[in-house]
């Protein structure tokens, strides 16, 4: 169980199959506060400080991945949580972050203090995989077990962590190229 760029990844080098997959798309914008009229695209960001999870939160890797030159990139202060990075950038400890849009949405309700930068594509949620020892007659069994009604018993405490809402079945188109988002991370390319 893993979110999108991993599971693209594993696809790609180890022949892995998502299964099933939380339901809402991930989508995330990188901001900055709408009165900082120095930062007006998600390249000046290059150099500044960003706060941000580390690497490789997929939130990071979008935003990392519009910066073509890994020698010119956003100085990324770490931080835990997403509203605490939105607060960061609202109390001007750093130029921006990268937050999910739901995030963005849920802290500037009246969308009079932050300014988007850039957003990135839709994406698909956190899914499982099999990998290729297991035979598809397995897999698909696995898919119809956690997609059954005892599945959504079973799975209810991980789902109220991440979605609160029920798998639906994932499909390999969905996830193809997506761990490119880690060409640049320690370890996985």
């Amino acid at each position: 169980f893993d979110d999108p760029a991993f599971n693209g990844w594993r696809m790609t080098r180890m022949q892995h199959t998502p299964l099933i997959k939380l339901p809402e798309d991930f989508v995330f914008v990188v901001v900055t506060r709408k009165d900082n009229t120095q930062i007006t695209e998600i390249k000046q960001l290059a150099g500044r400080k960003v706060c941000a999870h580390a690497p490789p939160n997929l939130g990071t890797l979008t935003m990392l991945s519009q910066f073509d030159n890994p020698a010119r990139v956003p100085s990324i202060l770490e931080t835990k949580g997403w509203d605490a990075a939105y607060n960061a950038v609202a109390e001007g400890k750093c130029v921006g972050t990268v937050l999910p849009l739901q995030n963005l949405t849920k802290n500037d309700k009246e969308k009079n203090l932050m300014r988007v930068l850039y957003k990135h594509r839709a994406m698909p949620n956190q899914a499982f995989s099999a990998g290729p020892r297991i035979p598809a007659a397995m897999q698909a069994k696995i898919k119809e077990a956690l997609l059954s009604e005892e599945g959504r018993s079973v799975t209810a405490k991980l789902r109220g962590l991440y979605a609160g809402k029920n798998f639906v079945p994932a499909t390999a188109e969905e996830y193809a190229g997506l761990g490119q988002l880690l060409k640049d991370s320690l370890y996985y390319y």
